[in-house]
């Protein structure tokens, strides 16, 4: 079986089918990677000269983009040079990140290597770093050369991180697609999610990245339209900064929030909310949480804020989303009323 490409901002997206190799070759080209990739595939590391980068979201700092551009001048990396990010979305907003800004842009190759970075992190071509407890306050737009997605990857992915990328897959179909987000309801029966059929496994992936491409297409930096893809992120930025929770757990929570501001503002139905809820709960992801006054007023610090204002996202209906402005204390109040 041959490889399928995805529509997408250059047609640079390959999603590699179920029995394709992952044997690659780079010409001229540095590996960025993690201490934890490193030790599972050290012989893909070993063909080339590669920098490793501790393992953890900790990493994905001003101090970790300052290492790799000095070993890239270490090796001698010039404007010739590629960069090939290999890992998981922290790697790979911080290598591209660094791809962006080393002699003022060399390309880069990204190969995401977890579910959440194959659906959300690898795709549109926004690369940022956290500084002074702000997540991605740092950062750019620039497209990736070739964005490599082989599931094979993922055959050693922990339980929790499958959960972790259908928090995003999810979000993409309730903002984007509602046929999808009925075969996501059909087809996720429980949690065992590394147990998919490898078959609607590379449907997911697919349609996931087409849906998230056809958004970027019309909206790279994003000033309207692209900032649907932050449904869920205004709250679920929050929770994960406050409870040092992992990201697509704390995403799923700000859907659920989100959601039921929807509800409250009477854009969709209360029986649509508890569809939302069930498939995020049959995909092992969590759906209640204790709000307090401290995650509420952590939104303040979100970039999407505006004086006293937030483009929040709320669903017009399952696949439909709408951006809309709202006063920040009402916002709270919505929340604070019992969400």
């Amino acid at each position: 079986m041959k490889s399928t490409n995805t529509n997408s901002l250059s047609n640079n997206i390959i999603i590699e089918t179920i029995d394709t190799s992952t044997d690659y070759n780079f010409d001229n080209s540095v590996i960025i990677t993690d201490s934890n990739l490193a030790k599972i595939y050290p012989d893909f590391i070993k063909k080339q000269a590669s920098i490793v980068i501790p393992f953890g979201e900790k990493s994905k700092s001003l101090e970790s983009s300052k290492y790799i551009i000095d070993e890239l001048i270490e090796l001698g990396a010039d404007r010739h040079t590629k960069i090939v990010a290999f890992g998981g979305g922290m790697i790979l907003d911080l290598a591209a990140f660094a791809a962006s800004v080393y002699m003022r842009g060399i390309e880069y190759t990204l190969i995401p290597t977890s579910l959440l970075a194959m659906v959300d992190a690898s795709i549109g071509g926004k690369n940022g770093i956290n500084y002074s407890n702000h997540k991605n306050i740092i950062g750019t737009f620039n497209q990736a050369e070739k964005i490599i997605i082989n599931q094979k990857f993922l055959e050693t992915l922990p339980d929790k991180e499958w959960k972790n990328g259908f928090a995003e897959i999810i979000k993409i179909a309730l903002v984007s697609d509602y046929p999808f987000f009925e075969y996501l309801e059909k087809n996720i029966i429980n949690s065992n999610l590394k147990n998919l059929d490898p078959k609607i496994l590379h449907y997911i992936l697919t349609k996931s990245v087409y849906n998230k491409c056809s958004v970027v297409n019309k909206d790279e930096k994003e000033k309207n339209l692209r900032k649907i893809l932050n449904f869920g992120h205004t709250f679920g930025h929050a929770i994960e900064l406050y409870f040092n929770l992992d990201h697509g757990m704390s995403v799923a929570l700000g859907i659920i929030i989100a959601s039921k501001v929807s509800v409250k503002m009477g854009l969709i139905k209360k029986d649509d909310s508890i569809r939302i809820h069930n498939l995020i709960k049959r995909s092992g992801l969590p759906t209640d949480i204790q709000m307090n006054e401290n995650i509420i007023e952590s939104i303040n610090l979100d970039k999407k804020k505006n004086l006293n204002e937030i483009d929040f996202i709320l669903l017009n209906e399952i696949g439909e989303a709408i951006i809309h402005r709202l006063e920040i204390d009402k916002l709270k109040s919505h929340v604070l009323q019992g969400l």
